[in-house]
């Protein structure tokens, strides 16, 4: 990226100087008694006495240095007498709202206007460059890269048009700027316009693709009661932001880029990465108006939870070994993969593994089609030399005719442990992964993961993968002791060989003392002849002493060598039990059950534990059950006090300002009629399918391979009865404020962090079209465009419509 900032840089659009401030360190000499809240919000709410009239879309906020900005006008207002002048301009600037509003067109005739502004000198005629400019658009919403839109434009498109549409680079140059700026106004108008209400939430997350990206959307819920969720900004930096960086970053995109207030920032959403932490605790102590809710990422949190059980740092390490070899085996397309969807009818699950439940997914396959039919499968890669280097690592690991079958043994228990004792915490990702009001039907799902938890971890399969694994370890066992004792046999034999020879030795050394030790008193020639015979039986017995030293020798040898023999299959078999510590059925189940207990206990340090990053989104989640009119319809006069106030003293988790005392017993003072309402209809079947709930059910068919008319129940799809809790609502808003403001708030909390995810996932397949070398304003354009669109809808009906209709 030869257009990426070193750092954090104060950004073309940034005005404000408590931007300035936090970016560069420098802080003005103040000549004036700073403006203090309480006064900043005396006068915007019509002075002490309430005289004045309040601001109309005043769009002014207060810094650290007690200086107040306006974003409607960009004026720095450091006077308190100044700052009333603003309430006695309300009108006009009101008027200057709405003007500014109803004077925004449409999106290519605004870039063409800005282009002449920069392009100064062009000769360039209206038409051409509004021909440039919806070319540019259209390929930056399709991910065309430039050049080729340039090629595409002049070899098929310039003769209809009646227009050359020239040098690609000088497209880019002349319109990208303009373009972005284009798109931010157009973000600005629609997130501060009067078809939102003020309050918003922010996902922020960042990834180290071809530059270190961060990413913020915001999500804010609309006048007709859509809940909606816009990119802002994704910045591409050359080094990972630190905390002060980050934070920097966030606050231009609210205050600058988005002109909202900090005051109504209600929730941000984030992982747990210690920079976020600390960007925000840098947020909170530069800017005492921001005061959002921390939540963390709970699909995030709960993936961590399933890699206790299977993955680097996880117990089921077998499993892992054997899903990550199978992978290496299937991960380049071709034979190995049609002979799997030839023996199973599908084809296998190939991914990464980055995120738990990917991994899930391949061990659930390995699960089902078992182990044994898997090593079946590498068998007949090698023989017809298919993927044959990774099937001949697999098979030296795995190899069921070796001793290598005891890996396999252990996989085969691992894989049924997590396939059956993780599903829980895989299906809460797939169920909590989705930006709809999930935070409606969160509870049920962490009460099934904790009964889940409290009940033992159920893995029915697990005894029966023991059973199949058990003759499998006895064979390599057995082959072990049969080693040993053959070796033992080997030591007996050649230590009782050396004993032999040992004695024999010894019998020789007494024949040659009788040898030497004998004499004669007999005449010369007798002695002279048995001297004679006796030295001659001398060295018959000293040539045997000889070579019995020599056997000796050898065969103490042998038997130093069948020792070392024995130490040495001693020594594996120990190393083996080793590796293999669970070899009976009563091990190998208890084995199963250890697998998961990490998983669980790191479910309760997150969750249920109220030091727990995620414990506030758990409570918050319980608090929100209170919406469900299913629910409410079941509450007698009883439950009212008992459940349901319980339920709205819970709202406190939230930590929005909003949900004070006072509001808390107003809401208590509605649910009566509220219950009454549910009890008469709470009928969420007549609610229509959302079109992302139908898209799903249409992937889910596919999927499971059932009949085209099937029928699935939506209350099994978490998003869409949330969603239908929230339809609900709708039309009963107004009718029971206290609520309708509540549940507003509510779902600007988010549990996953996906739709930034999208984000990053339409990055990566920019990258991939345009390479490394895309400039950083025209890559946030595709981003921009790619993510929200053009926004013409959203404009013309959250803008535009409400402008005209004023």
């Amino acid at each position: 990226m030869k257009e990426v900032s070193e750092c954090i840089v104060l950004p073309p659009d940034a005005r404000s100087p408590r931007v300035v401030k936090q970016i560069t360190g420098t802080k003005e000499k103040k000549k004036h008694k700073p403006i203090t809240p309480e006064q900043f919000k005396a006068v915007i709410n019509g002075g002490r006495g309430g005289d004045a009239p309040k601001l109309h879309n005043h769009g002014l906020w207060l810094d650290d240095d007690g200086i107040a900005h306006c974003s409607l006008c960009n004026a720095t207002i450091e006077l308190l007498k100044n700052l009333r002048r603003h309430t006695i301009e309300s009108k006009k600037h009101k008027e200057l709202y709405q003007k500014k509003m109803a004077g925004a067109v449409k999106l290519h005739q605004q870039s063409v206007k800005l282009v002449d502004k920069k392009a100064k000198g062009s000769e360039l005629s209206d038409d051409l460059k509004d021909y440039r400019f919806k070319a540019l658009i259209s390929a930056a919403k399709h991910n065309v890269p430039t050049e080729a839109m340039k090629g595409l434009c002049q070899d098929f498109v310039d003769e209809y048009a009646g227009l050359t549409f020239g040098d690609g680079s000088d497209v880019v140059s002349l319109a990208a700027g303009p373009l972005l700026e284009t798109l931010v106004l157009r973000i600005r108008q629609i997130l501060s316009g009067e078809g939102c209400y003020d309050e918003f939430g922010v996902t922020f997350d960042g990834t180290p693709s071809f530059a270190e990206a961060e990413a913020i959307v915001f999500r804010v819920v609309t006048k007709d009661w859509e809940v909606v969720e816009i990119l802002v900004r994704c910045g591409l930096y050359r080094k990972k932001l630190d905390k002060e960086e980050l934070s920097s970053h966030i606050i231009d995109a609210i205050t600058t880029r988005a002109a909202l207030q900090l005051t109504n920032w209600m929730s941000t959403h984030q992982d747990r990465a210690r920079v976020n932490k600390g960007a925000l605790g840098e947020v909170k102590r530069k800017f005492p108006d921001a005061t959002p809710a921390e939540n963390y990422c709970t699909t995030h949190t709960v993936n961590n939870a399933g890699k206790k059980a299977m993955g680097d740092e996880g117990v089921a390490t077998f499993a892992h070994l054997f899903r990550k070899s199978w992978q290496a085996v299937i991960n380049t397309p071709g034979k190995a993969r049609g002979r799997f969807a030839e023996l199973f009818g599908k084809s296998p699950t190939t991914a990464s593994g980055v995120r738990f439940f990917v991994r899930y997914e391949q061990v659930a396959e390995l699960f089902e089609a078992t182990p044994e039919r898997i090593m079946e499968i590498v068998r007949w890669c090698i023989e017809n030399k298919v993927s044959e280097l990774s099937a001949k690592s697999m098979m030296l690991k795995f190899d069921p005719t070796t001793d290598a079958c005891a890996s396999l043994a252990m996989a085969m228990v691992e894989v049924a442990v997590v396939a059956e004792g993780v599903r829980p915490f895989a299906e809460a990702c797939y169920t909590l992964e989705g930006d709809s009001c999930l935070i409606l039907r969160a509870y049920s799902v962490f009460r099934r993961l904790e009964q889940f938890i409290g009940d033992g971890y159920s893995t029915p399969k697990l005894e029966e993968a023991v059973d199949r694994a058990i003759p499998l370890i006895i064979r390599v066992e057995s082959s072990y002791t049969a080693k040993v004792a053959a070796a033992n046999a080997a030591v007996e034999s050649a230590s009782g060989k050396v004993a032999e020879m040992v004695d024999e030795l010894k019998r020789l050394n007494e024949m040659k003392k009788q040898v030497q030790g004998g004499t004669s008193s007999r005449g010369r020639v007798r002695q002279a002849t048995e001297r004679t015979r006796d030295n001659n039986q001398l060295d018959n017995v000293l040539e045997q002493i000889v070579e019995a030293r020599l056997k000796e020798k050898s065969l103490m040898s042998n038997e130093k060598a069948a020792k070392d023999a024995l130490a040495k299959v001693v020594k594996a078999y120990d190393d083996w039990k080793k590796q293999y510590p669970h070899r009976t059925k009563i091990e190998l189940m208890d084995h199963g059950k250890n697998i998961l207990k990490p998983v669980g206990q790191y479910y309760h340090d997150q969750f249920t534990s109220e030091d727990g990053d995620c414990y506030p989104m758990r409570e918050m989640s319980e608090a929100a059950q209170m919406f469900n009119p299913i629910f409410l319809a079941k509450m007698s006069d009883a439950d009212i006090v008992v459940t349901l106030h319980y339920l709205a003293d819970k709202l406190t988790a939230f930590d929005y300002r909003h949900f004070d005392d006072k509001f808390i017993k107003k809401l208590k003072k509605e649910m009566p009629s509220v219950v009454e309402e549910a009890k008469g209809d709470h009928d969420l079947d007549r609610i229509p399918s959302s079109r992302q709930y139908q898209t799903r059910m249409q992937r889910r068919i596919k999927r499971k391979n059932l009949p085209a008319d099937s029928n699935l129940d939506w209350k099994a799809d978490a998003g869409e009865y949330a969603q239908r809790i929230w339809k609900w609502w709708k039309p009963r808003k107004d009718k029971y404020p206290c609520h309708g403001l509540a549940i507003r708030l509510i779902v600007l909390a988010q549990l996953s962090s996906c739709s930034v995810e999208r984000v990053f996932s339409k990055l990566e397949k920019i990258r991939e079209v345009c390479g490394d070398s895309l400039k950083g304003d025209m890559c946030e354009i595709r981003l921009l465009l790619q993510v929200n669109g053009d926004m013409d809808d959203m404009y013309n009906g959250l803008v535009l419509n409400r402008v005209d209709g004023e």
